[in-house]
C-alpha cells in the first residue's frame, strides 16, 4: 500500500503545541537560552554524506529544546538494502539529494540532561535508479518521516559543553503528494518496476554535540 502525506504540516502543527506547552509551563524559575551544534556519526560514515543538527533551547523554556537539522549527498548503502525485504536484490540505488527537519525534545530534568522523549519530522528528496532499467538516469521524489526518539545526554566533563547523546526510534515514512518542483515526481517507480518504501524503520545512533 502506498502511503501519502505531508509532514511539513504535521511539523507546524507539532512546533506550535510544544511552543505553547513551554510558554504555559514557564514559571518564576529563570533558565537561561543555549545553542548546540550535534553530528550524527552515521551520515559521514554510513551514508558517505554531510549533515547536522543544530539545536536551541530558548530562555526559561526549561524542559524543552528544538532543533533544526540537514543532511545531502548521502546514498543508502547495500548491505541497508539487503535489510529490505520487498526491495532486497532488485538492482536498486537510492541517493539522498537534500533533506531537512524539524525536532523537539522533552527533558524530564530542566537542567537539558539525562533522558528525554522528542519528535522529529524530516523530508527529503530522494534519486532512485534501477540496474534493470538503464535508460532512466535520474528519479526524484520527495519523502516524508516522522520519529519518535527517546535518549540520554550525556555530559562526560566537568564544563557542559561537550557531549554524547545516544538515542533510539522508531519512525514512519511516505511519499510526499505533490512535487516540489517539475522535476521530482510524487512516487518511486522506475520503469516496470517500483522502490518499496518502508512504512516503519527503527533507528539507533549516538549524536556528538557542542553547546554554546
Amino acid at each position: 500500500m502506498k502511503i501519502i502525506f505531508n509532514p511539513i504540516i504535521i511539523a507546524v502543527v507539532m512546533l506550535l503545541i510544544s511552543l505553547q506547552v513551554t510558554a504555559q509551563t514557564n514559571t518564576t524559575e529563570n533558565t537561561k537560552s543555549f545553542f548546540a551544534v550535534e553530528v550524527d556519526p552515521i551520515v559521514p560514515v554510513v551514508l558517505n554524506g554531510i549533515g547536522g543538527h543544530f539545536m536551541w533551547q530558548p530562555k526559561n523554556a526549561k524542559h524543552f529544546v528544538y532543533g533544526l537539522a540537514f543532511v545531502a549527498l548521502g546514498e543508502k548503502p547495500d548491505f541497508i538494502l539487503k535489510t529490505e525485504s520487498k526491495n532486497k536484490g532488485k538492482g536498486w540505488k537510492y541517493k539522498i539529494n537534500q533533506g531537512f527537519g524539524v525536532e523537539a525534545e522533552y527533558y524530564y530534568k530542566t537542567t537539558h540532561k539525562a533522558w528525554f522523549t522528542g519528535i522529529q519530522l524530516f523530508t527529503q528528496e530522494i534519486d532512485i535508479t534501477n540496474s534493470n532499467e538503464p535508460s532512466v538516469k535520474e528519479h526524484r521524489t520527495n519523502t516524508g518521516m516522522a520519529v519518535i526518539t527517546t535518549g540520554y545526554k550525556w555530559f562526560p566533563f566537568r564544563k557542559q559543553h561537550f557531549y554524547l547523546k545516544p538515542w533510539g526510534g522508531i519512525g514512519y515514512s511516505g511519499i510526499i503528494k505533490g512535487a516540489f518542483s517539475s522535476k521530482v515526481i510524487p512516487n518511486t517507480i522506475v520503469g516496470n518496476y517500483e522502490y518499496q518504501i518502508q512504512k516503519f524503520t527503527p533507528f539507533a545512533t549516538v549524536h556528538v554535540g557542542y553547546k554554546f
